[in-house]
């Protein structure tokens, strides 16, 4: 009589694997496949590509690197981000054309020494 047993490494994975032959053929078996098929169309990813120039790109590789991070991680970023905000995830916008002038040049120092002192206390 032929030794018919199956070794030990294969006990739990051998029935699976028969139970699994029998629903191939099946219409149950045939669904799943198909709502797998959808399931892995989903979670594909594309690749995009775009043009920019070399000292931009420089720079972009530089600063996504000393954030930590990479500038592939940087664009999945800005894309989530885009589409969480169904727009750029910031204002974008022209520049108010309407500039006045100061009444006085008093009025213009007093400006210019307020403005230099907030950007002292933000670099701190």
């Amino acid at each position: 009589m032929p030794n018919t047993a199956v070794p030990t490494s294969l006990q739990g994975w051998l029935p699976s694997f028969f139970i699994l032959q029998l629903y191939m053929n099946s219409p149950v078996w045939k669904q799943l496949i198909t709502k797998f098929s959808i399931l892995l169309e989903a979670v594909m990813s594309i690749q995009l590509a775009t043009r920019i120039e070399d000292d931009e790109a420089a720079r972009f590789r530089e600063t996504t690197r000393l954030l930590g991070t990479t500038p592939a991680d940087a664009m999945r970023i800005f894309i989530s981000a885009f589409n969480a905000h169904r727009g750029f995830p910031f204002e974008v916008r022209l520049p108010d054309p309407k500039i006045e002038a100061f009444a006085s040049e008093r009025e213009a120092a007093e400006f210019s020494d307020r403005l230099a002192l907030r950007m002292m206390n933000d670099a701190r």
